[in-house]
């Protein structure tokens, strides 16, 4: 019953957001895949080079979820049952801040 806070992120407009944005669905488990986004080592955030916003479907109700990664795709969880659509928001991750989002449409 808490309410999340809001999160500002640093958007830079320097980088791009991920394109070429692909995501499926087998059973509960929705696959994420992109394209890369070239850095160079002096504006590459070494923990992670993307950054997902993710609002998945557990137990009925819609949650909210962070993911990072350096691959170019992620996988994550999101069952059938809620009020509400489940969506993802995209982003490329530097040492400056964040890209613009790439919203992941269609979800599947």
């Amino acid at each position: 019953t808490l309410d999340i806070a809001p999160v500002e992120l640093l958007i830079t407009p320097n980088y791009p957001p991920p394109s070429n944005i692909n995501a499926t669905r087998n059973g509960d488990q929705v696959v994420i895949t992109w394209s890369d986004v070239p850095l160079t080592p002096q504006v590459t955030y070494p923990d992670s080079h993307y950054f997902l916003e993710l609002w998945l479907c557990n137990g009925g109700q819609l949650a909210y979820a962070i993911l990072a990664t350096n691959n170019l795709f992620i996988s994550a969880t999101d069952q059938p049952g809620c009020a509400e659509a489940s969506h993802a928001l995209l982003y490329t991750t530097t040492r400056e801040g964040y890209s613009q989002p790439a919203v992941i449409l269609p979800w599947p």
